[in-house]
């Protein structure tokens, strides 16, 4: 890394950026363009298309994702139509976007080498891990537009710095809520401890507070307006219900996994995957490199807290740590881990990870000897380029074009169901997927019945089992796709504490059994049409959604 960030300087700055973003498109761009079956990239994409329509998430249909998430998605699809491509476009972009605003954090934080290494690491493990449309993705991508506002704030003192992150925190929230409060309080404590604590650089806007009532103002402005628009629309109440109420009493039902749940999969798997059992050895060697940067953010949390005791421990690294932007960036990292800790997956975990990298890295850089320093960013990097490597090869293979209504789509795999809803099922007729693959109501340009994308007994309420089983009967819908995947206990393979209910509670499954009959299997799906009997003046109902 040394080597490469030597050659790396002499580059002008702006020539340097264009050219880590260049190969951060071209490096994503494979993965994003495909399609996965990731459901929240159905419930936000589908979501954003009713947006367009005139729906307001919360009243119209029931989601836990702040309301940012389906209006931001939906703005682009208003600027350039709803087609699959924009989707993917702005998948791409956002990735892109994200790595060069953490890229130039960390130049700002330390040398060119570590600044480099995070952005290796954050480019490998990443987007790429969970390459779909994603308010994960989205609210890191203002997350860390604030901060780099903020550090220029700490650099300028200009007052327009303090109330652009604020308000971008603001927006970080409009997507997860908890998200961008936790990360405006650690922005505020930044400013107050700047103010405070001997030896750090203190702001120089004019008044004592002034950074900080700036910044919790304008986020608070942001709240307000969002809360104004739904007061508005009659929707403040369904706002409350979907983002705070509902989610503190059923997420947790079905979404407490143990700790770094996947890590294994995902690191080793690749290695596995290409090399093979021919050469067990090999795989083995590889899968360990491929490990380091996972266990690296298992355990990030340990690693920052060491790191920074050990540079507070000594006077002359205290100096330089609390005078420079590493106090900031391991408040404002810890806020963004501490956001995505309500599930505990390595996926969850590499959402929250970036900016305690940065921490970390810049730390790092700090106390450790020359040689030492080398050997740990030279591990670090090999298990980088060494899982990069093996994912790129693995998830590019085996993918098909599949023909839908919103254009051909690059499928992982080749997906039966979405080509029977595509010719089989008229466009814009209701259709019931179940339990949770949204996709298909967009790519098949189907409408969804109901206000839920998702449908979990423990994580959905009996009631809103009831009103689903009213809208199929009112609307009298014809198929029901049914994801065998993704359904009773094969759904404890990711979330543990998931409880399938025994068969008298399956009230669905009753009301499907005494109106449908099983007409297809379509890969893991099953479809299930209506009875005729049941429904002898059966119209297609469109337009409707």
């Amino acid at each position: 890394m040394n080597f490469v960030a030597r050659g790396f300087s002499v580059i002008p700055p702006w020539v340097r950026m264009g050219l880590l973003l260049l190969f951060t498109a071209a490096y994503l761009f494979p993965l994003t363009s495909l399609l996965y079956r990731v459901g929240d990239d159905g419930t936000l994409i589908y979501g954003a298309q009713r947006v367009t329509e005139g729906a307001i998430p919360g009243r119209d249909f029931l989601e836990v994702m702040g309301p940012g998430s389906f209006y931001w998605l939906a703005m682009f699809f208003r600027l350039f139509g709803t087609g699959w491509q924009v989707t993917r476009v702005v998948l791409l972009l956002t990735g892109v976007a994200t790595i060069g605003l953490l890229y130039a954090i960390a130049r700002q934080a330390c040398r060119e080498s570590v600044a480099l290494l995070l952005w290796l690491f954050v480019l490998v493990v990443g987007m790429r891990i969970w390459p779909a449309v994603s308010h994960h993705w989205d609210s890191n991508l203002f997350a860390v537009a604030a901060l780099r506002c903020y550090l220029k704030l700490e650099k300028t003192a200009r007052r327009r710095w303090a109330i652009t992150a604020g308000a971008l925190a603001g927006i970080t929230s409009c997507f997860i809520q908890h998200k961008g409060l936790l990360l405006v309080i650690g922005l505020m404590a930044g400013s107050v401890i700047r103010r405070v604590l001997p030896r750090s650089s203190p702001l120089q806007i004019q008044g004592k507070w002034t950074a900080t009532w700036l910044i919790a103002g304008s986020y608070t402005a942001v709240g307000v307006a969002v809360l104004t628009a739904y007061w508005k629309a009659g929707a403040l109440g369904d706002l409350f219900y979907a983002n705070v109420t509902w989610p503190m009493f059923g997420y947790q039902t079905v979404n407490v996994v143990p700790y770094g749940q996947l890590l294994l999969s995902i690191a080793a798997g690749p290695a596995f995957k290409v090399i093979g059992p021919d050469w067990a050895t090999t795989s083995l060697v590889c899968a360990g490199f491929s490990l380091v940067p996972f266990l690296v953010i298992a355990i990030l949390p340990l690693l920052v807290a060491g790191a920074a005791l050990a540079c507070l421990w000594d006077p002359e690294k205290r100096r330089i740590w609390l005078a420079g932007p590493l106090l900031v960036l391991t408040l404002a990292g810890t806020a963004l881990w501490l956001s995505e800790i309500h599930r505990k997956d390595v996926i969850h975990l590499i959402y929250g990870s970036p900016v305690l990298l940065i921490a970390l890295l810049a730390t790092l850089a700090i106390i450790l000897d020359s040689s030492l320093r080398k050997v740990v960013m030279g591990t670090l990097a090999m298990g980088l380029i060494v899982f990069g490597t093996l994912h790129f090869i693995s998830e590019g293979r085996g993918s098909q074009t599949v023909e839908t209504r919103l254009g051909p789509v690059r499928n992982i795999s080749n997906d039966e169901a979405l080509r029977y809803l595509c010719t089989a099922v008229a466009k814009r007729e209701f259709v019931f997927v179940y339990p949770y693959s949204p996709i298909y109501y967009y790519l098949a340009d189907v409408g969804n019945p109901t206000r839920f994308s998702i449908l979990l007994y423990g994580y959905n309420t009996p009631d809103q089992f009831d009103e689903v089983i009213r809208n199929l009967e009112e609307k009298r819908v014809r198929y029901i796709l049914w994801d065998t995947k993704l359904y009773g206990e094969k759904l404890r393979a990711l979330s543990p504490a998931y409880r399938h209910p025994s068969g008298d509670n399956l009230k669905l499954e009753r009301y499907f059994s005494s109106k449908y009959d099983d007409v297809a299997m379509k890969g893991d799906f099953r479809i299930l049409q209506r009875r005729q009997s049941e429904d002898r003046e059966f119209t297609v109902h469109s337009g409707s959604f």
